[in-house]
């Protein structure tokens, strides 16, 4: 039992190493592993302008595939499509491996298309907002850098701020409220129909159930609809930075 509880430790170990070392370029070069390490740490931050000076440095002093791919990346998404796109051509010119290979010409192509279709005397390639590490450092990981940085997402704005909203929402319960109330007294009106003490009583209790209980089907109606249509602008207020509807 203990051996074979040691056999799958080892295994585990083995695995773990591999990966890890599946992720991270392999470089001999000790300083050029420092350039490397805060290259990725730079990058993970979207600090790219810090990013591409390590990478960079870290290639110069030993040259690497990956390492040639990570400087390639963050030229990019720091905005400079011109350079990347020559990085780009160095790596393919690497042979790396089908996979990792489609996945640089796809990056290739992209900054193509942006520098074809820019505007005249307009920024080259992309450029997506500049990072700083003060949001943290990330981890040293080649994964960080295959993997495309999230999109920042355009929040909407706080329902209860959209005065039309709120608008339709307060009468809606308003006259939801009064024509439940007017419902509810509609029926004890009814009720005491059953039984009148005189029929002026009857009269009047009648006259009370059947007005009540049109003017409160039309309130309560009324209402839900209101109620329905302030959901309905609260679910699809446009995100901060987009057109109003």
């Amino acid at each position: 039992m203990k051996t074979r509880l040691s056999a799958i430790v080892v295994a585990c170990s083995l695995l773990a190493a591999r990966a890890t070392a599946q992720d991270t370029p392999r470089l001999t070069d000790p300083a050029a592993r420092a350039h490397l390490d805060r290259g990725l740490e730079a990058y993970a931050a979207r600090d790219y302008e810090t990013a591409i000076d390590e990478l960079s440095s870290a290639y110069e002093r030993e040259a690497n595939r990956d390492v040639l791919f990570a400087w390639a990346q963050a030229e990019r998404l720091s905005g400079d499509c011109p350079s990347a796109i020559g990085l780009y051509r160095r790596y393919l010119e690497a042979q790396p491996s089908d996979r990792e290979a489609e996945q640089a010409r796809a990056h290739l192509a992209r900054c193509e298309h942006a520098l074809s279709t820019r505007p005249p005397n307009g920024e080259p390639g992309e450029r997506p907002p500049r990072a700083t590490t003060e949001g943290g450092r990330g981890a040293s990981s080649l994964a960080t850098v295959r993997a495309e940085p999230a999109r920042r997402r355009s929040s909407s704005p706080a329902w209860y701020t959209d005065w039309l909203g709120d608008a339709l929402a307060v009468t809606g319960l308003v006259a939801a409220g009064a024509g439940t109330w007017l419902l509810v007294d509609a029926n004890d009106a009814g009720q005491d129909a059953r039984d009148p003490p005189t029929y002026d009583a009857l009269s009047s209790d009648l006259d009370r159930f059947d007005r009540g209980r049109l003017i409160g089907i039309v309130l309560l109606s009324a209402g839900a609809a209101l109620l329905v249509t302030a959901v309905i602008r609260y679910l699809t207020l446009p995100a901060e930075g987009e057109p109003s509807r």
